[in-house]
């Protein structure tokens, strides 16, 4: 799993954890709780670096609201990094394919 080009860098046997779900037919994706701590920290670290207002859990977590106006969060989605699974071939682990989420 990558956000932008960066590698969550988690062991792949972590993927398959606990109630790792992603269902294709919602916007919905539970990951396990090392695989999203990873993807936390990756996500506060690009989106920092594109914004002057500072990100932390508590924005994550819904409980820290920020205003914005229709300028900077336009200019803030275009910004924010790709998120990319990879998926082994069943058959043939050397090929995968990939979902990417914009």
């Amino acid at each position: 799993m990558r956000v932008g080009n960066k590698s969550l860098g988690v062991d792949c046997t972590e993927y398959n954890k606990g109630s790792t779900i992603l269902d294709s037919g919602t916007t919905d994706i539970f990951l396990s709780e090392v695989v999203f701590n990873e993807m936390k920290v990756l996500f506060l670290e690009v989106l920092n670096r594109v914004s002057q207002s500072p990100y932390n859990d508590e924005f994550l977590e819904g409980s820290k609201k920020l205003a914005f106006n229709r300028y900077n969060l336009k200019f803030l989605f275009s910004e924010l990094p790709d998120i990319k699974i990879a998926f082994a071939h069943s058959n043939d682990s050397s090929k995968s394919f990939y979902l990417i989420i914009p």
